[in-house]
């Protein structure tokens, strides 16, 4: 099953400015808890953070990629509490816009994260927010409306625990993905 986000950006926007607002929007889906720190990686593993995290922007036109494909650049974000993350692609759709696509590990942590970080790019540069899992169940496309229908309306304690709770409410996520959240799990084994 796919479970992917995707987001037109018809705007540029800084990557910290995604991050932070990523954060605001999984607290409010999930009614108010608590949402651990997470850490952003360039392609090649190294942290972004401070004004390098504020100076990366996504949205923006890529360079042709030389092998004749889409240009696309990608960042991953892990969640270190918990072991789950998603990669973030940027992909250059020419003529088109530019569109993130959003591939979480299969957990409902995993799953939760990506929405939050789809829902939080949307809000951001005004693009239309789309996943394959229909959480709104109408095809909705506006982060504010997604967020309204589908925030649980009471904070809980444990951030896993609320990530399955706010999963298991749409009809495709009741019995999978099967793990909550990725700890203690080898990192390949989260990712399929």
């Amino acid at each position: 099953m796919s479970v992917d986000v995707e987001v037109e950006l018809p705007r540029p926007v800084s990557l910290g400015a995604v991050a932070r607002e990523t954060g605001l929007v999984l607290g409010e889906l999930l009614g108010g808890t608590v949402v651990p720190g997470f850490d952003v990686l360039d392609g090649d593993g190294r942290p972004l953070s401070g004004a390098r995290l504020d100076r990366t922007l996504i949205g923006e036109r890529l360079p042709p990629a030389p092998d004749g494909n889409r240009p696309a650049i990608f960042f991953d974000l892990v969640m270190p509490a918990t072991g789950d993350g998603v990669q973030l692609m940027v992909i250059d759709h020419r003529p088109d816009n530019v569109f993130a696509i959003i591939s979480p590990y299969r957990t409902c942590v995993g799953v939760t994260f990506a929405v939050g970080l789809g829902l939080a790019t949307a809000r951001l540069t005004g693009g239309p927010y789309t996943d394959e899992i229909r959480l709104a169940e109408d095809d909705e496309t506006d982060p504010e409306a997604v967020i309204a229908r589908t925030r649980l309306t009471a904070a809980g304690v444990d951030f896993a625990e609320e990530c399955e709770r706010y999963l298991r409410r749409a009809p495709a996520m009741t019995a999978w993905p099967t793990l909550r959240s990725a700890a203690g799990l080898p990192a390949w084994k989260s990712r399929v």
